[in-house]
């Protein structure tokens, strides 16, 4: 199967990823690459270490949000609360 090279992927998730990080947007961001039918290869926000299957990587995935990813409708978190509406006001959004 042709496509993308697994190196430009990286690279591109890396610099996707790292403004997200950087930013401390209140989002989970996942990278993935489509390495065949059915079989994904998960790279951000880590590494699962080959292909998986698309069961397995949705499984993986609301695991990971259940554990680790900052919720942005919580409205006790200030620093969320701040950023949603500086979002909301550079994208024009009411």
């Amino acid at each position: 199967m042709g496509g993308i090279d697994d190196a430009a992927v990286r690279a591109s998730s890396k610099v996707v990823g790292g403004g997200a990080e950087k930013l401390e947007l209140p989002i989970a961001y996942f990278s993935t690459k489509i390495v065949g039918e059915g079989k994904f290869l998960v790279l951000k926000p880590l590494e699962l270490g080959g292909p998986s299957d698309v069961g397995y990587v949705v499984s993986w995935v609301i695991d990971y949000c259940r554990g680790n990813a900052r919720n942005p409708l919580l409205p006790h978190d200030k620093e969320i609360v701040g950023r949603r509406k500086a979002l909301k006001a550079v994208l024009r959004v009411p």
